[in-house]
């Protein structure tokens, strides 16, 4: 941590809290790569203190010096976890920036460029910002907050070319990536021929990303064409286990392509991590599907198809409530059993099944799993703020207490 501290100044300041999300820090930090101070805007799940033993998935979103942008996409990702839709929670970072057309953009290796840009305009930066994610910041975030390894990448315009080639260039920043309107047409569509010579070599095994472009107005109709061509391309490789979409969206303004796009996006990423509504209607309904024999096998297939141990805590807990309040109690009782096998050190999940047997008038089950969540909170004493822990202290004490 102290080599951290060493390269990273910090300097935090409150802002408005969001949905089901932190108040937003402001880090500062002196980027060694770029020769410059940055500015990092931080949201963690409003109950990330609450949970010691639970790790997140990371979303970067360029251009968050737009604070209009950087709460939106907020906002998005609250309302998606807030939907019969379950998105897990994340910690989520995004990259001010201060020079877009340099950080964004490789070299250009004609003259087509200083026809959009002024001749002042430096170009060629997007390197140094890719290593700077790669070698300073994703190592920060990933030291300082409890983060599960996953990362997704979101931009718009040419944060969302930045995205892309950084998929392309340097895939070991972002399992997954949301491109909204992105500028393939720079540079006589420079990033085309570097993705076709990158294609062939497997570095999108694995990972998903979503690409989407409007039209009617002059940027929409001038990325289009290069965007169909992108689409081409993907459809071409056969890369294995690589997901992806480009969609033309019904939007005609470049400005408000993110309005559309960003959820589309993040919905496009998260589908494979949870199980779709209508399907898990028809187990709820049906008297003859073994639902939670489907779970187990859905979800060991999602799991190598993401790289993630699913379900997560919270999206099995959430499968565990429909099926409890859908009065398949039994089922949610032995949704809640594979729960606690998968991770025993989530007193949520204990307190959840203590709920169950105590409405089924097992009380003494119900006092089993209330002692085990009280161990558990007394374990990670010094992981939780004291106000956490008394509350979660007495919570239990008064469950074991009523079902003694």
């Amino acid at each position: 941590m102290k080599s951290i501290v060493f390269i990273f100044g910090i300097t935090f300041l409150g802002l408005n809290v969001f949905g089901q999300y932190s108040t937003t820090e402001i880090l500062k930090f002196n980027s060694k790569i770029l020769n410059q101070e940055r500015v990092l805007k931080i949201s963690v799940p409003s109950d990330y203190n609450e949970f010691p033993n639970r790790k997140y998935k990371v979303v970067y979103l360029f251009d968050a010096q737009s604070e209009s942008l950087y709460n939106f996409a907020k906002q998005t990702l609250s309302y998606l976890e807030n939907i019969n839709f379950y998105v897990d929670p994340v910690i989520f970072v995004g990259i001010v920036t201060k020079n877009r057309q340099f950080e964004f953009l490789p070299k250009n290796k004609t003259n087509l460029p200083l026809k959009d840009y002024w001749a002042q305009v430096k170009l060629g930066g997007a390197d140094s910002l890719a290593l700077c994610l790669k070698n300073e910041i994703l190592p920060f975030i990933n030291e300082k907050y409890r983060t599960n390894g996953y990362t997704i990448g979101v931009g718009h315009s040419l944060g969302a070319s930045f995205v892309t080639y950084s998929m392309f260039m340097f895939p070991e920043i972002f399992n997954a990536g949301v491109a909204v309107s992105p500028n393939f047409y720079y540079d006589d569509e420079q990033f085309l021929t570097i993705f076709k010579n990158e294609i062939g070599k497997n570095i999108l095994k694995d990972k998903f990303l979503y690409v989407c472009y409007g039209q009617g107005d002059k940027l929409e109709d001038r990325f289009k064409p290069s965007s169909i061509k992108f689409s081409n391309l993907l459809s071409k490789t056969n890369t294995p286990n690589f997901h992806y979409k480009v969609q033309n969206i019904d939007n005609n303004s470049h400005s408000t392509t993110p309005l559309e796009g960003f959820f589309k996006g993040l919905v496009f990423v998260n589908q494979p991590m949870t199980i779709q509504g209508d399907i898990e209607t028809k187990y709820l309904e049906s008297k003859t599907l073994n639902y939670v024999s489907f779970l187990k096998n859905y979800f060991a297939s999602q799991s190598k198809t993401t790289g993630l141990n699913l379900p997560t805590i919270g999206d099995i807990n959430h499968l565990a409530y429909n099926c409890f309040n859908y009065d398949k109690k039994e089922n949610a009782i032995k949704i809640m059993d594979w729960a606690i096998s998968m991770y025993p050190d989530d007193s949520n999940l204990f307190d959840s099944m203590g709920e169950f047997q105590n409405s089924i008038g097992n009380k003494e089950q119900a006092n089993k799993y209330y002692e085990q969540g009280l161990k558990i909170i007394e374990a990670q004493k010094t992981l939780l703020q004291e106000n956490i822990y008394q509350d979660k202290t007495n919570w239990f004490k008064s469950k074991i207490a009523e079902t003694k």
